[in-house]
């Protein structure tokens, strides 16, 4: 559990990192701050809708596809 968790850390970090500059637009943008349980909950969520891609794709996708589908970015 503490390793999964860990990763979704990880994947949180990595994509405030890169989209606290200019170049990177953000994959969500939930209206205030989620916690990494939340997240869970909907990668979680996502998973039963999405199977197919479970195995073909890496997991940092499977999660910001989760977090872009609950918390779309409005059109900037």
């Amino acid at each position: 559990m503490g390793f999964c968790l860990s990763y979704v850390d990880a994947a949180m970090d990595y994509h405030a990192a890169l989209t606290a500059g200019p170049k990177y637009d953000p994959i969500a943008c939930p209206e205030t701050a989620v916690t990494r349980e939340e997240v869970v909950a909907v990668f979680m969520e996502w998973s039963k809708h999405n199977t197919q891609l479970l195995k073909s794709e890496r997991p940092v996708t499977g999660l910001m596809s989760a977090a872009a589908e609950k918390w779309p970015c409005s059109e900037q």
